[in-house]
C-alpha cells in the first residue's frame, strides 16, 4: 500500500492521470493517482466552454458522492469552444481537497482544423477518438497530430491543472 498522498479522479484515463501526477510533482507533491470513470451529463464532445465546465462540475459532484478517502479530488474535462473565427480546444480542471473549496483551472489552446470539426460528432464521438481512428494515434491525443508532436494533450491538461493546483496551494498557504 502506498504512503503517497492519493489523488482520486473522475476518469480512468492514463493520459489524464499522468498529467495530474506530473503537475503535482512539479509543485513538489509526489502522489498516487487512481480513478473511476464517471458520467458528465453532457455530450461526449462538449461544444462550448460552458458545456465543458458543466460536464466537469457534474463529474466532480459525482466524485464527491463516492466518498473515497483521498487527499485530492480531480476532474479533467476536455471540449471545444468557439473563439473569434475558429473553434479551439478547451480544458477545465477542477481540484479540491475533500470538504474544502474547489479550484478551477482552464486552458483555451489550439485551433481545430475544419476536417476535425466536420467529423466530430457526426462520425466520431470526440476529437480523441478521431485522432485514434482516423489518424492512428495510440492515445486520445489530437494535439500531437495538429502540432507535429511539438505539443501534446498532456501538455494542455497540465496547463489547466497547474492553474487549479497553484490556486489551491496558495489558498492553503494563506490559511497557515
Amino acid at each position: 500500500m502506498s504512503e503517497l498522498p492519493l489523488v482520486y479522479m473522475s476518469t480512468e484515463s492514463d493520459l489524464k492521470h499522468r498529467a495530474i501526477a506530473a503537475v503535482m510533482k512539479r509543485e513538489g507533491i509526489e502522489v498516487e493517482v487512481q480513478g473511476k470513470k464517471l458520467e458528465s451529463g453532457v455530450p461526449e464532445q462538449p461544444y462550448s466552454l460552458e458545456e465543458t465546465l458543466e460536464g466537469a462540475k457534474n463529474r466532480q459532484e459525482a466524485l464527491r458522492r463516492l466518498g473515497v478517502a483521498a487527499d485530492f479530488l480531480v476532474t479533467v474535462e476536455s471540449g471545444l469552444h468557439p473563439v473569434d473565427e475558429g473553434v479551439f480546444g478547451c480544458i477545465a480542471v477542477l481540484i479540491e481537497r475533500p470538504g474544502g473549496p474547489m479550484y478551477t483551472g482552464l486552458s483555451i489552446d489550439l485551433k481545430y482544423p475544419q476536417e476535425v470539426l466536420d467529423a466530430v460528432p457526426s462520425r466520431y464521438p470526440d476529437v480523441g477518438t478521431w485522432a485514434m481512428e482516423a489518424k492512428g494515434a495510440k492515445e486520445k491525443d489530437p494535439y500531437s497530430i495538429f502540432t507535429g508532436g511539438r505539443r501534446t494533450r498532456q501538455d494542455t491538461i497540465e496547463d489547466a491543472a497547474r492553474n487549479a493546483l497553484i490556486s489551491l496551494l496558495v489558498a492553503e498557504e494563506g490559511d497557515r
